[in-house]
């Protein structure tokens, strides 16, 4: 029974400690976003107000002593283990989103219309499937609220994993959304597109009042920074990528995360299922971005599980 016990224990060492890289690779990677960012600022004419590099600044002061109070405080492993991964997603989060909006004013072709010419092949007519959501306001609405609202998932997802010891998927997760967000942003630069609302010329005031699409938010931000005109970044920030879906890679990640949680899985499984499907009329988006996305995803989870590998859960 002793030599069980000190068998599982040093089992139960070798893979904290492989957690532990990963967990350090990925704040590696966070801070490979944020030095590709800062040198960005300084080698371009793009700016950064100061209230919000203020408040960065801050945030971040903030986040590095509590981690390090975590450190001289925390006995857990699995405690500490969810505040570096907290921090992180504070951390990643901004940092992916100000290099989604440098990454435009490098300027690539649009590809909307081979985007297009792919949902064709794949028999799929967008203004078709815009003109029939407009005319059903519930099924718009809800689809509008849970492409808006159901990442919050996140501040539900990754503190009962916590709970249940699932680390594995917690780092998964943050790895995962790292990893998605780059592939996300570098393929959206090489291959750029506006969306579907700007491609067929949508008008907004024709649309049912109650689906307000967000696929139009990002059209003159986007354009602005690749006609030079946008340079400065001030906190106030849409998501401007169409091709791949990020929203349909978060919304892969989550079901994969909430995985473990049975009495949740129904649910997730549902609401992340119509978060894909709400990218196409809210987001704007072609079907093309949503397969691209979710490939990414999946490529994203593969890469993360062969860092470490999944333990039994419960």
């Amino acid at each position: 029974m002793r030599l069980a016990r000190a068998a599982t224990r040093r089992c139960r060492s070798a893979y904290e400690k492989r957690q532990g890289r990963v967990l350090w690779l990925t704040w590696a990677g966070i801070a490979a976003v944020v030095t590709v960012d800062i040198g960005w600022f300084y080698a371009t004419s793009w700016r950064i107000s100061e209230s919000w590099s203020t408040a960065s600044f801050a945030g971040l002061a903030f986040l590095a002593g509590l981690l390090i109070v975590a450190h001289w405080t925390i006995v857990e492993w699995n405690e500490l283990v969810f505040m570096h991964s907290v921090a992180q997603c504070f951390v990643m989060v901004p940092a992916t989103a100000v290099l989604s909006y440098l990454a435009p004013s490098i300027v690539f072709p649009l590809i909307d219309d081979k985007l297009v010419g792919f949902d064709a092949w794949l028999g799929f007519d967008w203004r078709q499937y815009s003109a029939w959501l407009s005319s059903e306001p519930q099924i718009a609405h809800l689809l509008s609220n849970v492409y808006r609202f159901a990442i919050n998932q996140i501040l539900v997802v990754l503190p009962i994993l916590c709970l249940l010891r699932a680390l594995a998927r917690v780092q998964h997760f943050v790895g995962g959304f790292l990893v998605s967000a780059v592939l996300t942003i570098v393929v959206a630069t090489l291959w750029p597109a506006f969306g579907a609302y700007s491609y067929f010329n949508v008008d907004l005031g024709q649309m049912a009042k109650s689906h307000p699409p967000a696929g139009f938010a990002h059209l003159e931000v986007l354009g602005s920074i690749r006609d030079g005109t946008l340079r400065l970044i001030d906190g106030n920030m849409e998501g401007l990528v169409t091709f791949p879906s990020f929203h349909a890679s978060v919304a892969i990640l989550l079901a994969y995360a909430a995985w473990p949680l049975r009495q949740l899985r129904p649910f997730t499984f549902v609401i992340n299922g119509l978060m894909v499907v709400s990218a196409i009329g809210e987001g704007g988006h072609y079907l093309a971005d949503l397969i691209a996305g979710v490939a990414v995803a999946a490529a994203s989870l593969v890469l993360m599980r062969r860092l470490l590998p999944a333990t039994k859960e419960p």
